[in-house]
Formats: C-alpha cells, structure tokens, sequence
C-alpha cells in the first residue's frame, strides 16, 4: 500500500513547484486566496507523507501500513 503515494509524488511534485512561485507573484487574496492557501498547504501535508510512504517502500519495507 506504500506505493500508492507514487502517483502523488510523480504528479503533484511539478504541480506544486510550479504552483507555489504563481502564488508568491500573484499574491491572491480574499477568500479565494484563503483556499488557495489552504490548498497548497494540504497538498504540502500530503506530499510530505506520500514521500516518507515511497522512500520506505523503496527501502525494502512491503508490509501494509
């Protein structure tokens, strides 16, 4: 099950690193601003432990979370 964080990783890495400078300079803000913010740092959270779930899993540990 630790895999499935792949399709996150591979996917959502570019969206964010393209994401993030798009909101520096553009600077939103109301509550669209607030969702967008609220956004990037939920698919941050997720990121992060879809990252930790890969690496695990290519360190050789397969039991199921």
């Amino acid at each position: 099950m630790r895999l499935l964080g792949l399709s996150h990783v591979l996917w959502w890495t570019p969206l964010f690193v393209w994401l993030l400078p798009q909101l520096m300079r553009q600077r939103p803000a109301g509550v669209f601003g607030l969702w967008l913010i609220a956004l990037s740092a939920s698919n941050l959270i997720s990121l992060a432990i879809d990252y930790v779930d890969v690496i695990r899993y290519l360190l050789g540990e397969r039991a199921p979370a």
